[in-house]
């Protein structure tokens, strides 16, 4: 008899290379290949590609020589990755849990909720529910901080006017908005401005490629910004970047908030 198919592994998630040409290898991806960088960390270059919806497929790690250094799957639910995770234990290749690049060292920005753990069980039985249904994920119609904005206003916390902003912007102004600066609105246009200059920022390559973008003066540069729908006079006019949603408990009566 046959084994029984598997199908507890959806997708790739990510692959590490280790490259002694550093230089090299980045002008490959990013000029031949078409991928634009999302980030930086040490000897690392992060790429992602058009449609991707994580903040990277690639990491690019300068070293002494040539490899692959890990692999990410992505399991298709919670208990597939149970399942995967069972299967591994015992096998001789666990060598237990990590967060790896969602270690602290990655993290932009941060807003953190304290809430008991019936309330959690029952926000994350509504980002089941929202990642479930259908999106058109893209920069203009629906966005990681639109997906946040979505949590957030779940959870009956405010959120930005806007989801055309940087995470980093984003997450910062929700945490003023609904901490110490209730007009935090007001700053957003000019802290997203700021976030431009700065040469390590996620979505660097989306402005000098001239991708997704609106100027600071509110004048699209593309045609698929200027059809994005006219926001109020406060609303910031830039591009996104790419965030990650994930949810840890800080103690057995505490849960934290979905965080970048």
């Amino acid at each position: 008899m046959q084994p029984e198919p598997i199908f507890d592994l959806a997708h790739l998630g990510h692959l590490e290379l280790l490259t002694p040409k550093p230089d090299e290898s980045l002008k490959f991806f990013v000029d031949v290949m078409g991928m634009t960088i999302s980030g930086r960390q040490g000897e690392s270059v992060y790429l992602r590609g058009w449609d991707d919806y994580e903040r990277y497929s690639l990491k690019l790690t300068a070293s002494k020589t040539s490899g692959m250094e890990h692999m990410a799957l992505r399991a298709r639910s919670p208990q597939a990755l149970e399942r995967r995770v069972a299967a591994l234990k015992g096998s001789g290749f666990d060598i237990g849990w990590t967060d790896g690049d969602l270690e602290d060292k990655y993290v932009t920005a941060r807003y953190r909720v304290l809430m008991s753990k019936d309330q959690y069980d029952r926000m994350m039985a509504y980002v089941r529910d929202l990642q479930g249904r259908s999106h058109t994920w893209s920069a203009e119609l629906y966005n990681c901080n639109a997906f946040v904005a979505d949590i957030a206003h779940q959870m009956g916390l405010k959120a930005p006017a806007s989801t055309l902003i940087y995470p980093k912007i984003f997450i910062n102004h929700l945490r003023m908005m609904n901490t110490s600066n209730p007009n935090a609105d007001e700053t957003l246009v000019s802290d997203n401005v700021k976030e431009m200059s700065s040469p390590t920022r996620d979505g660097r390559a989306m402005i000098v490629s001239g991708v997704h973008t609106i100027r600071p003066d509110g004048t699209p540069v593309t045609d698929v910004a200027a059809a994005t729908p006219p926001k109020p006079s406060v609303t910031p006019k830039v591009s996104v970047g790419a965030v990650r949603v994930s949810s840890k408990t800080t103690s057995p009566d505490a849960a934290s908030v979905p965080s970048h």
